[in-house]
């Protein structure tokens, strides 16, 4: 199994997580949960018919990522929507999903159609998720309450999306107008990609273990 494949497909180690732990999740944390399953059945597909089918029509599964760049979108906006204690960032959040429902709407008519990879649409999401880290962290650094970040789910979460999204960012950028015609750098970046990829995954993972976990030891405590 190569590293491409084998960053898509560790997606399913979390969604396991998600299924099994999903009725002790509390209810943000299922927003991520649903991001990791969906990604999961996303990346299976897309694994499936690259290794089992022959012609290229046939193999083409740029369409499913564009529709999960959607919905992860909706989700992890969601998400940070529940987790954001200022009103005025809840309706940044709002106003952006409107905003980006209807960038990723046009794109598709204009300039990226639905069978071309939606680059457009995934730049603008790494940037909001940096974003939405960062709002996570501003708030974690003004609070007055103490925080044991290890058993902080969204911390896990925060930190994970800003350490891939800014990298991804910055990769994209470089494979797209930098180094274009340099093929080796093309292919060290996608590689570089996967790696951060994996780390997102790990950083799924936990999150959505220290989740279950505190929501279970919350239901002890109240008993």
């Amino acid at each position: 199994m190569d590293l491409k494949t084998l960053s898509s497909l560790s997606i399913v180690a979390p969604a396991i997580v998600a299924i099994v732990a999903f009725k002790r999740l509390p209810k943000e944390a299922k927003y991520l949960a649903w991001l990791t399953i969906i990604s999961a059945v996303v990346n299976l597909i897309a694994n499936y018919k690259l290794n089992f089918f022959v012609n290229e029509v046939d193999r083409m599964n740029v369409q499913y990522f564009n529709l999960f760049a959607i919905a992860q979108y909706v989700l992890l906006n969601r998400l940070f929507f529940l987790i954001l204690k200022r009103g005025a960032w809840k309706k940044v959040l709002n106003g952006l999903l409107v905003l980006f429902l209807i960038f990723a709407v046009v794109n598709i008519i204009l300039w990226q159609p639905f069978n071309t990879f939606g680059s457009n649409v995934i730049w603008v999401g790494n940037i909001s998720f940096v974003g939405f880290s960062l709002l996570y962290f501003s708030q974690l650094l003004s609070s007055e309450r103490y925080h044991n970040l290890t058993q902080d789910w969204v911390f896990w979460l925060s930190a994970g999306l800003l350490l891939y999204n800014a990298s991804a960012f910055v990769l994209f950028l470089m494979t797209s107008y930098i180094v274009e015609a340099n093929r080796d750098i093309y292919y060290a970046s996608n590689r570089l990609n996967a790696i951060f990829n994996l780390v997102l995954t790990g950083f799924y993972f936990v999150s959505l273990f220290v989740a279950a976990k505190r929501y279970k030891l919350s239901q002890v405590d109240d008993a």
